[in-house]
């Protein structure tokens, strides 16, 4: 990754990380999705938009953006396709907002489950699994998964710090395998 590619990365995760801190810990909504239709809002559309432009950012840049992951029909699936699809889901999250009525908050909630599924999906996929970063990888992923379900479940925590808890792994992964040449 080149180095205009490698500072605009970490710019697009610092502006989805700063409003995350924010809407969590400023306890601005039960989730980060409820911000929607408030003045508060923009928080939710800076956090989007940054996970959505990292992404796409990195479908283009990433070193193995060439890596092949899996196979479709008569597609071969690489890196760029899947970090593409991440953003696009995160996209559609951003369109479809959740404090709509009907099928268009219905949406919001599918393509939310979607985004972070294929997230996690892309993380445990970047690694060989019988390797140490595999196993991390698997285990970034249950603990993002169990937290948020633990937070969205229970009265202990709110669905923001759940998902707070689900990006982290995500975060974590973005930030190590982004590298200058």
């Amino acid at each position: 990754m080149n180095k205009d590619a490698f500072n605009m990365t970490w710019f697009f995760m610092g502006l989805a990380m700063l409003p995350i801190l924010i809407m969590t810990l400023g306890r601005t909504a039960l989730s980060w999705s409820q911000n929607h239709l408030l003045e508060t809002d923009y928080l939710l559309y800076a956090t989007l938009s940054g996970i959505m432009s990292t992404f796409i950012l990195r479908s283009f840049t990433h070193e193995r953006k060439d890596r092949f992951m899996f196979h479709i029909i008569w597609w071969n699936l690489r890196q760029r396709h899947w970090n593409r699809f991440i953003g696009m889901l995160f996209a559609c999250v951003m369109y479809f907002g959740v404090n709509h009525d009907g099928w268009i908050g219905t949406l919001h909630l599918v393509f939310t489950g979607s985004a972070i599924a294929a997230a996690y999906v892309g993380m445990t996929m970047y690694y060989r699994l019988n390797t140490i970063n595999g196993h991390g990888a698997i285990l970034g992923a249950a603990c993002g998964i169990c937290g948020f379900l633990f937070a969205y479940l229970t009265p202990f925590l709110t669905t923001a710090e759940g998902e707070m808890i689900a990006a982290i792994p995500i975060m974590i992964w973005i930030g190590s395998t982004t590298k200058k040449n």
